[in-house]
């Protein structure tokens, strides 16, 4: 039975990781199309500099899918967690999936340009959703080749902690392999179970294709990064967010990242708190 997976992804000035971002594609295409796997492509680049939108426009030429490429002045923000840049972010991944309407799939990817994955993360997400009926949307653990300042190890820390709250509404820790604040959850984390959570994204996540083809459901930065307005419409409809940590994605820094020691000392007092808080439950 063939099954259809939509990958939506947004692009600006992209040239420098293009080989790398399309071969990866390429890959998951070579392994998996032979298993009856069909792929449609949802792409969106703006305001590119560089040779972007014309190497997307060549490599969509024999695939099933779109480029919109817009030229419209767009700030470019970096990876910041401003409202302002979430707001253009949430209108890009918007636009793209009201463009989605004219196709059908089974399962949506939404994944970042930068992010690393093998072609299995994909299957093993379509088996889950397809064996959770109550799961709406699946995320993997996300790492970052940063070490885990907050447990003081050397495992990676994981990398989207802004977009992962738990279902206490506490957001994740930044530049902690565990991430999570309660002990349950720390728990299942450590065990390798799947947790349920109030909105998550890490960077590829994949949903289940009836719920953007037959509810309405979009990206708002209103209520925080624009995921988890995304998140918020999903569960609203009566379905679950959920993160794996036996599903594995990566993002590499190309430059080195020092975590601001303050910031890691204001997450371990969180951990701290949280669990002094458990000893009284």
């Amino acid at each position: 039975m063939t099954k259809t997976i939509a990958f939506l992804t947004l692009w600006r000035d992209n040239e420098k990781i293009l080989d790398r971002s399309l071969s990866q594609l390429e890959t998951m295409e070579d392994e998996l199309i032979p298993k009856g796997y069909r792929f449609t492509y949802a792409f969106l680049e703006n305001d590119s500099k560089d040779e972007t939108a014309m190497r997307l426009y060549k490599w969509l030429r024999e695939r099933r899918g779109f480029l919109i490429s817009e030229q419209i002045d767009a700030p470019k923000w970096g990876s910041v967690a401003l409202t302002e840049r979430t707001r253009w972010l949430a209108r890009y991944r918007n636009v793209c999936l009201a463009a989605l309407d004219f196709w059908k799939y089974d399962y949506l990817v939404v994944a970042d340009s930068d992010v690393h994955f093998k072609p299995d993360l994909l299957t093993q997400m379509v088996d889950h959703l397809d064996q959770n009926p109550d799961w709406g949307m699946i995320t993997p653990n996300t790492v970052q080749n940063i070490p885990d300042h907050v447990g003081e190890t050397d495992l990676p820390s994981y990398f989207d902690s802004w977009t992962l709250i738990d279902k206490q509404r506490m957001q994740g820790m930044t530049f902690a392999a565990n991430p999570f604040l309660s002990s349950h959850d720390r728990e299942d984390w450590e065990k390798g179970h799947p947790i349920s959570v109030y909105s998550a994204f890490g960077s590829i996540a994949m949903i289940r294709g009836e719920i953007p083809q037959e509810y309405e459901v979009h990206w708002n930065a209103e209520v925080g990064c624009e995921h988890t307005g995304l998140c918020e419409d999903i569960t609203k409809i009566g379905y679950e967010i959920i993160v794996d940590p036996k599903l594995h994605a990566e993002i590499i820094h190309e430059e080195p990242v020092i975590p601001d020691p303050a910031v890691v000392k204001m997450h371990q007092d969180r951990l701290k708190l949280a669990e002094a808080s458990t000893l009284f439950e």
